[in-house]
């Protein structure tokens, strides 16, 4: 029974970290309800009103117009195990999004999957070498974390990812460690 007991907590830790995003988790677009159908939708029209023109340079035809930028926000947060001495130690649950330009925003919703995954397998190598347990305190590591969640952004987006952003970051002890935190 022992052997179970950092299994079953990673678990319970692990599902009671997901619920609380889940739950805590807020909508990125306004929606709004239309009360005679029941339908929720979103409203980007005032969006549009704001960001959507473009001021053309008249008269210097050398610049680059600036493309949009969007963020793409991630469904589910990011929890990544801490394991020291070959036992769990804590988590890390982190709020990540990604700054792209509106020509991709298609092709990031359709390669979450992909981008989660190539996230999770940078952040567990960065669990093992200590910088997420240090990016709670020192902006250097955070500064580190972004750079090297950037990388993968840019290999499978391309260069439409411009920044990763780290909205929240957390670190959860497991109970036995508590004392020791």
């Amino acid at each position: 029974m022992k052997k179970f007991l950092p299994i079953i907590l990673i678990l319970i830790a692990g599902g009671a970290g997901g619920a609380g995003g889940v739950f805590f988790k807020k909508s990125s677009t306004p929606t709004s309800v239309d009360h005679a159908s029941g339908d929720t939708h979103t409203d980007d029209s005032e969006n549009n009103k704001k960001h959507g023109k473009k001021k053309k340079d008249k008269g210097h035809g050398d610049k680059d117009e600036k493309k949009d930028v969007r963020v793409f926000t991630f469904g589910r947060q990011f929890i990544v195990p801490v394991i020291k001495n070959n036992r769990p130690h804590s988590l890390i649950i982190l709020d990540i999004n990604i700054e792209i330009d509106d020509t991709i925003k298609d092709t990031a919703y359709s390669r979450e999957p992909i981008l989660r995954d190539a996230f999770l397998s940078v952040l567990l190598g960065l669990a093992d070498k200590g910088v997420l347990i240090k990016a709670t305190t020192d902006a250097e590591a955070l500064a580190q974390i972004k750079s090297a969640l950037l990388k993968p952004s840019k290999n499978i987006l391309g260069d439409g990812a411009t920044n990763v952003l780290i909205l929240d970051i957390g670190v959860q002890p497991y109970a036995s460690n508590a004392s020791q935190f």
